[in-house]
């Protein structure tokens, strides 16, 4: 007793169903490790956001209100929750002020580096 051109149809139709359900969970997948991932980087730069802010923090106490010198704090290690912060302090007083240095300065820079190409009093004057 044959059904006529009926066999199967169920079987066509499951199939197809659990396909469109298997791809359904995989664009789920897909969309849940992206979120996963994006959530991970957006910790991990506010972690390092307030470890760079904590550091700052603490070097700015030590040097301005504790007024210890630089050379104490320079190097000191804190270790915090998420991370460990080394804190550097070095002196301005070497560096030169291009824009407000004299000529003679300048020149004398321009010929203690070496720098070819053109006179120190050239490079002075500009």
């Amino acid at each position: 007793m044959r059904r006529g051109g009926r066999d199967g149809f169920i079987l066509v139709s499951v199939l197809v169903s659990l396909i469109v359900l298997g791809g359904l969970a995989a664009a789920v997948a897909y969309l849940t490790r992206t979120a996963v991932v994006g959530a991970a980087s957006a910790r991990e730069a506010l972690v390092i956001d307030a470890l760079m802010q904590s550091g700052l923090e603490l070097a700015g106490y030590e040097l301005f209100s504790l007024r210890r010198p630089a050379e104490l704090v320079n190097g000191q290690r804190i270790r915090l929750n998420d991370g460990v912060v080394t804190l550097f302090a070095a002196s301005e007083a070497g560096k030169i002020d291009l824009n407000g240095a004299p000529p003679e300065l300048l020149a004398a820079l321009w010929t203690a580096i070496g720098a070819p190409g053109m006179r120190p009093e050239t490079f002075a004057a500009r």
